[in-house]
């Protein structure tokens, strides 16, 4: 998926790798994300996630209802 920076700037994609480093595979949307990102020859891509807040989420959790259902 992809980021949207406050700033404005061009989004940076997240792959879900970097999301495992944090225990997680999804966000939701409106969550929060500090990273550190890298220039690619495509656009930038987050590199390392440095802080994850989900009380900012604006939508349902897609791990929490995966969570439920199993």
């Amino acid at each position: 998926g992809f980021l949207v920076p406050d700033d404005g700037s061009p989004d940076v994609l997240i792959h879900f790798t970097v999301l495992r480093d944090v225990g997680r595979r999804t966000l939701p949307e409106g969550a929060t994300v500090n990273c550190m990102a890298v220039q690619r020859e495509r656009g930038r891509q987050a590199r390392v996630i440095l802080d994850l807040d989900l009380s900012t989420a604006i939508g349902p959790d897609p791990e929490a209802a995966m969570s439920r259902a199993a």
